[in-house]
């Protein structure tokens, strides 16, 4: 029995210095990933001090989440997540990061992810304000800069065993890494579409992707933008204000979004969005020609003969010939399908 309680005080004693092993190992390989420093772009940066400038800057702040959502309603800094195996992320206080740094180093935190000292940030929707203009950003400070300082908690960002096993597998990428690595959509096809694509670069590839065609992690699940093309204008504009889609869907995220944030657009910025998003549509079908010309096919075949035989030969509806990313927007039946409130196979829009 000795001898048995002997061999299995070596074999734990075994397996707890592998595990403490394994983990050195671990730490090392993940710090090597965030001890990476990045180059920021210098920029010269021209802050405005007029109430009209401030006033914009805090409608901007809005719609990009700086003001009201990941850093708190008063840019107070807030915990953002706390799972002891994964991580504890802790957003900064914003009223004492503007008093604290550079207009400088607060743009290349905003615009590029990196902290002062050029550590890349973890989390922090960069690879979308990449395209922030001087004029938007210089606005977005100095509104922040006009905050009373308030207390709020230390920032803070602590790597659980499973936090840096993402970092190690690459699973989970340095802000900075995303942005070098970051597929943008396709450009403007013209003088007048430049500002919607601006708009939908640094707003919606938040959660859409840099390229605005969804995007899959494990917080979140967003469709192609591809859709929107199936929006009627009065349509996109109530789904940007209200968070109502199509079929009068139940939206979790896209409603918070879009009653607390995008509901600050105007009409012009909403307008401009929804042509450029339905421009680029076609940007995509270009890029996947055989592909969609066969789903257009089927569609339209699909559409024909479910109306008169689903129920005898058992077609399965119009509704069952979508792929991932809800209605084909490419699609010429789009707005039939539309009009008769079927819905998407997804969560958002």
């Amino acid at each position: 029995m000795k001898r048995l309680l002997r061999w299995i005080g070596i074999g734990l004693a075994s397996l707890a210095g592998l595990g403490i092993i394994a983990y050195a190992v671990l730490y090392i390989l993940s710090e090597r990933v965030l001890r990476r420093t990045y180059e920021v772009p210098a920029v010269a940066l021209s802050i405005p001090t007029d109430p009209a400038s401030i006033i914009e800057g805090r409608r901007l702040a809005i719609v990009r989440g700086c003001f009201g959502g990941c850093h708190g309603k008063q840019a107070q800094g807030m915990v953002l997540f706390d799972e002891p195996m994964i991580a504890r992320l802790v957003a900064p206080n914003l009223t004492a990061a503007v008093r604290k740094f550079s207009d400088a180093q607060l743009a290349g935190a905003i615009r590029n992810g990196v902290r002062p000292g050029g550590r890349s940030m973890s989390v922090m929707p960069s690879e979308a304000f990449v395209e922030l203009s001087d004029e938007d950003l210089g606005r977005i400070i100095a509104f922040l800069k006009s905050l009373p300082a308030v207390a709020g908690p230390d920032p803070s960002f602590a790597l659980g065993p499973l936090g840096r096993v993402g970092i190690v597998t690459g699973d989970v990428q340095p802000v900075a890494q995303l942005i070098a690595e970051a597929v943008p959509p396709p450009d403007a096809t013209n003088e007048e579409a430049v500002y919607g694509r601006y708009l939908a670069r640094s707003i919606c590839a938040e959660c859409h992707g840099t390229n605005l065609r969804g995007a899959s992690t494990p917080g979140i699940n967003s469709p192609s933008l591809q859709m929107v093309a199936a929006y009627s204008p009065e349509a996109f504009v109530r789904l940007l204000r209200t968070g109502v889609p199509l079929g009068e869907r139940k939206l979790g995220m896209m409603r918070e979004m879009a009653v607390d944030h995008f509901s600050y657009l105007t009409d012009v910025e909403i307008a401009e969005t929804k042509r450029q998003t339905s421009v680029e549509v076609w940007a995509f079908c270009a890029a996947d020609y055989h592909r969609l010309v066969g789903d257009a096919l089927r569609s339209i075949v699909t559409a024909y003969f479910s109306h008169w035989w689903h129920r005898v030969a058992s077609v399965p509806p119009v509704s069952q010939y979508r792929d991932n990313n809800g209605l084909h927007a490419c699609n010429p039946l789009n707005s039939m399908v539309a009009n008769q409130g079927l819905e998407p196979r997804t969560k958002g829009l």
